[in-house]
Protein backbone atom coordinates (compact mmCIF):
# COMPACT_ATOMS: atom_id res chain seq x y z
CA UNK A 1 0.00 0.00 0.00
CA UNK A 2 1.36 3.68 -0.62
CA UNK A 3 1.68 6.04 1.86
CA UNK A 4 -0.12 9.40 2.55
CA UNK A 5 1.37 11.98 1.37
CA UNK A 6 3.25 13.61 3.65
CA UNK A 7 1.64 17.14 4.18
CA UNK A 8 3.26 20.71 4.64
CA UNK A 9 3.53 20.50 8.16
CA UNK A 10 5.61 17.32 8.28
CA UNK A 11 7.73 19.01 5.53
CA UNK A 12 8.35 22.16 7.47
CA UNK A 13 8.95 19.90 10.91
CA UNK A 14 11.30 18.09 8.72
CA UNK A 15 13.16 21.08 7.53
CA UNK A 16 13.25 22.25 11.62
CA UNK A 17 14.54 19.42 12.44
CA UNK A 18 17.22 19.32 9.84
CA UNK A 19 18.42 22.52 11.08
CA UNK A 20 18.78 21.44 14.60
CA UNK A 21 20.68 18.35 13.47
CA UNK A 22 23.21 20.67 11.44
CA UNK A 23 23.73 23.17 14.85
CA UNK A 24 24.29 19.87 16.88
CA UNK A 25 26.46 18.37 14.52
CA UNK A 26 28.72 21.79 14.19
CA UNK A 27 28.10 23.25 17.66
CA UNK A 28 31.48 22.08 19.25
CA UNK A 29 33.84 23.10 15.83
CA UNK A 30 35.60 25.97 14.78
CA UNK A 31 35.94 26.41 10.82
CA UNK A 32 38.98 24.76 10.87
CA UNK A 33 38.18 21.21 12.75
CA UNK A 34 34.75 21.50 10.83
CA UNK A 35 36.44 21.18 7.81
CA UNK A 36 38.19 18.42 9.13
CA UNK A 37 35.72 16.58 10.04
CA UNK A 38 34.39 14.70 7.04
CA UNK A 39 31.68 12.90 9.19
CA UNK A 40 30.65 15.71 10.34
CA UNK A 41 30.55 17.60 6.82
CA UNK A 42 28.57 14.76 5.14
CA UNK A 43 25.93 14.99 8.59
CA UNK A 44 25.20 18.51 7.66
CA UNK A 45 25.41 18.50 4.16
CA UNK A 46 22.93 15.45 4.22
CA UNK A 47 20.68 17.52 6.52
CA UNK A 48 20.95 20.30 3.46
CA UNK A 49 19.54 18.36 1.28
CA UNK A 50 16.49 17.07 3.12
CA UNK A 51 16.10 21.03 3.92
CA UNK A 52 15.92 21.23 0.18
CA UNK A 53 13.63 18.38 -0.62
CA UNK A 54 11.47 19.48 2.22
CA UNK A 55 11.49 23.22 1.04
CA UNK A 56 10.79 22.46 -2.71
CA UNK A 57 7.90 20.27 -1.84
CA UNK A 58 6.14 22.68 0.18
CA UNK A 59 2.82 23.97 -1.70
CA UNK A 60 3.72 27.29 -3.27
CA UNK A 61 0.81 29.47 -1.72
CA UNK A 62 2.38 28.84 1.75
CA UNK A 63 6.04 29.53 0.33
CA UNK A 64 5.27 32.82 -1.34
CA UNK A 65 4.23 34.02 2.33
CA UNK A 66 7.86 34.36 3.58
CA UNK A 67 11.18 35.50 2.36
CA UNK A 68 13.90 32.92 2.94
CA UNK A 69 16.70 32.52 0.60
Amino acid sequence: MKPDKTTNKERIEHVLKAIHLIQTYSQNHTQKSFLQDNKSVDACLYQYTIIGEATANIDYNILEKYKYP
